[in-house]
């Protein structure tokens, strides 16, 4: 597939990769959907730039997309992934009987709040924190 901006064509990654990788997707999603953000993906994500971390990549990238298409859901059988990929903050405080948990996003997201909605999951802040790794290595279309 041919990324956008420079570089050459990015290898092969279809679905059959990204489920090897991320299996709780395969059931969650239909194909046609989780087809749709690795086609996005191929255009997003440049192996020029990633070279050994493109599968890391782009793998991040749809898995990101797939939870947040999930939230939209109030499916049970999809909430278990949701939950998994949900951003988890430092826990800052427990209660054991009331069972009451606070979680503080400000310090663990400190450093990625320019990158906004890749923050609403633990694969898009991965993805970030790779991307900055990589100078940047992201190409993303506003």
């Amino acid at each position: 597939m041919k990324a956008i901006g420079k570089g050459g064509e990015n290898p092969p990654f279809i679905l059959t990769d990204f489920f090897r990788i991320y299996p709780q997707f395969q059931a969650a999603l239909p194909e046609e959907i989780i087809q749709m953000y690795l086609d996005f993906a191929h255009h997003c994500i440049r192996y020029s730039r990633w070279k050994n971390g493109f599968q890391i990549g782009i793998g991040l990238f749809v898995a990101h997309f797939c939870t947040l298409y999930l939230q939209s859901f109030s499916d049970s059988s999809a909430q278990s992934v949701i939950n998994a990929g949900q951003s988890k903050g430092l826990v800052t405080s427990k209660t054991v009987d009331g069972v009451s948990v606070s979680y503080d996003y400000a310090t663990a997201l400190q450093d990625l709040s320019e990158w906004g909605g890749w923050t609403m999951t633990t694969y898009g802040t991965q993805l970030v924190m790779l991307a900055k790794l990589y100078g940047k290595g992201m190409f993303v279309v506003p």
